[in-house]
């Protein structure tokens, strides 16, 4: 969840005068009492904005936050209106001695519901400021090559790997948060498909861990494999061949397009490996 940003107004009464804006000069001291009024004042602030962010509210739904800040402009002993219009809106009011302009200061505290990821960009000129997961998820995609020949047995059961995309990045003066490829691999069996969607992700995520970033394997297994059964395959055959003549029935290999799928996904996010990944995989 994220809460709004807050935005300053300025409105007048209209009893201002008509006369040039001066624009006055504080004093250094003053300049130095700002700032120690402001250094006095940060961990409230520190600890308000925490609060907020761990008790989040959707618009129409903040009662605890306008009770929060109804107390608060009642302990500064401002004259507070709450309810307004309906709403769980509170207006805390500050009378002045004089005439003159109106401030009005304005704050959404209602949250957001959407995923914040922390996931770290840098300036490419600044590489060591970030976590480049083009360059982490690179060699992961090399990885995953050798995943078929080195793990399924070829001579009994073929099995086939592609990555047929990867995509990082929206300029080329900037180190992008995050990497994702896409590919397919095929088997002819339960047990070998299994076996690679395993190696996959354990690659994935020693590769990620080396370099500081985090990795997420996301496997549509799609459908299985297209088998005929043996007894049917070789009644139709035989009839085949005594209707159309044995020249004109051919028996195919097994293919890889109708073998056992799966559709995997890897994306690669700049975190430390012990924050969840957060970005979705489709």
């Amino acid at each position: 969840m994220r809460l709004l940003a807050f935005v300053i107004l300025t409105l007048t009464d209209g009893t201002v005068s008509a006369q040039a804006p001066v624009t006055p000069t504080l004093p250094t001291s003053s300049i130095c009492d700002l700032d120690a009024r402001i250094a006095l004042v940060s961990p409230k602030v520190v600890a308000w904005r925490r609060d907020l962010y761990a008790h989040p509210e959707s618009s129409i739904a903040e009662e605890r936050i306008a009770g929060v800040v109804a107390a608060h402009l009642t302990a500064l002993e401002l004259e507070v209106r709450t309810n307004v219009g309906g709403t769980l809106s509170v207006i805390g009011v500050l009378r002045g001695g004089q005439p003159g302009p109106t401030v009005a200061l304005r704050a959404d505290v209602d949250a957001l519901p959407v995923t914040e990821l922390t996931g770290k960009r840098a300036h490419g000129a600044q590489p060591w400021r970030s976590i480049d997961p083009i360059v982490i998820g690179e060699p992961i995609v090399t990885a995953h090559q050798p995943i078929a020949i080195r793990n399924v047995d070829l001579t009994t059961d073929p099995a086939v790997l592609t990555v047929g995309a990867y995509e990082a990045g929206v300029r080329e003066n900037i180190i992008p948060d995050s990497a994702v490829s896409v590919g397919t691999y095929r088997t002819f069996n339960e047990t070998a498909r299994a076996t690679m969607a395993s190696e996959l992700r354990a690659i994935a995520a020693q590769c990620a861990a080396a370099g500081g970033a985090t990795a997420t394997v996301s496997v549509n297994l799609g459908y299985v494999t297209t088998a005929n059964a043996a007894s049917w395959f070789g009644r139709s055959s035989s009839m085949l061949r005594n209707t159309l003549g044995g020249t004109q029935v051919l028996e195919s290999v097994p293919s890889m397009p109708t073998g056992t799928k799966a559709l995997s996904a890897l994306a690669v996010d700049a975190l430390p490996p012990s924050v969840p990944a957060l970005r979705p995989v489709k």
